[in-house]
C-alpha cells in the first residue's frame, strides 16, 4: 500500500506519467511547485517529467514553524491526516472523499520566503486530507478483523512462544486502528522487562506488512496459568476477536 504511494508519487507507471506531461506540455505553464519528501525525491520526479531541475527548494522548515510540525507529524501518526499547501475548494471540487478539514496559517513573507517579523503578512489556507492508500479501479487492500487478531497472536508467539493471546479487541476509527490485546503468562515467567519490547515488536509488525496505522495497542497481561507448550503452539492461532463500533 505504502510503496504503491510512493511510485504514484514518483510517477513509475508510465501511462499516468504520460498524461501528466502531455497535460504540462498543452498549458502555458511558467513555474511548478513540486512536492517530496526529499530534495532527491523533488529530482527524480522533475526528471521524470521532463522538467529542468528545481531552480529553488523550499524546505519545509522556512514556512512551518516547528510547533506545526510537530501538529502535522502527530495528525499523521494518530490519524492518518495529512496536511497540503491547497485551498480545500480546490480539493473537494477534485477529491471531496479525502477531505477532511482546512486550516488559515498566517505567514510573514520574506524574499527567502521564510519567518520574519515586521515582513509582509499574507494568509494561506492550506487543506487536511484523509487518503486511502487503494488503487482505485484496481480495486482495494482490506484486512478482517479476524486476520488481524490472528496475526498479532502471531506476532506474540514469535516474540515468546510461552504466551498465549487470550483476546483481541480492535476498534476501527478514522482510517486507523485501536486495539488491546490481551495475553496469559505462564506462572513464574519472567516477563516485565519485555514488555514493552513485546508491545513494540507488534506494533511494528503489523504496521510494516499491513499499510494499517494503529493509534493505540494496549498490551494487557490478563491471567497467569499454567498451559502446555503443545497446547499453546496449537491454538494460539485462534484467539478471540471481539470488535467494537466507532
Amino acid at each position: 500500500i505504502y510503496m504503491s504511494a510512493v511510485r504514484t508519487a514518483l510517477f513509475d507507471d508510465p501511462l499516468h506519467r504520460h498524461e501528466v506531461v502531455k497535460a504540462i506540455k498543452s498549458r502555458k505553464i511558467r513555474k511548478i511547485l513540486i512536492l517530496g519528501t526529499s530534495e532527491r525525491m523533488v529530482a527524480r520526479t522533475a526528471e521524470r517529467l521532463g522538467l529542468p531541475p528545481p531552480a529553488k527548494v523550499i524546505q519545509i522548515e522556512e514556512i512551518s514553524s516547528e510547533e506545526d510540525i510537530e501538529k502535522a507529524q502527530k495528525s499523521r501518526n494518530d490519524e492518518g491526516k495529512h496536511v497540503i499547501p491547497v485551498p480545500s475548494i480546490e480539493v473537494e471540487r477534485d477529491y471531496p472523499h479525502l477531505l477532511a478539514d482546512s486550516i488559515k496559517v498566517l505567514i510573514h513573507k520574506t524574499r527567502g520566503f521564510g519567518f520574519k517579523k515586521g515582513g509582509k503578512q499574507k494568509i494561506y489556507e492550506k487543506s487536511v486530507v484523509q487518503p486511502s492508500f487503494h488503487g482505485g479501479d484496481k480495486g482495494k487492500v482490506t484486512i478482517s478483523e479476524h486476520a488481524l487478531g490472528q496475526m498479532i497472536a502471531h506476532c506474540v508467539d514469535e516474540f515468546d512462544g510461552d504466551l498465549f493471546v487470550k483476546k483481541v479487541k480492535i476498534r476501527p476509527s478514522h482510517g486507523v486502528y485501536h486495539i488491546r490485546a490481551e495475553v496469559e503468562i505462564p506462572f513464574g515467567h519472567r516477563l516485565t522487562d519485555n514488555l514493552l519490547e513485546l508491545h513494540d515488536y507488534v506494533v511494528d509488525r503489523i504496521e510494516k506488512f499491513t499499510g494499517i496505522m494503529i493509534a493505540e495497542f494496549n498490551l494487557v497481561v490478563a491471567e497467569v496459568a499454567k498451559r502446555d507448550k503443545k497446547w499453546i503452539s496449537s491454538n494460539h492461532e485462534n484467539p478471540d476477536v471481539e470488535t467494537e463500533d466507532t
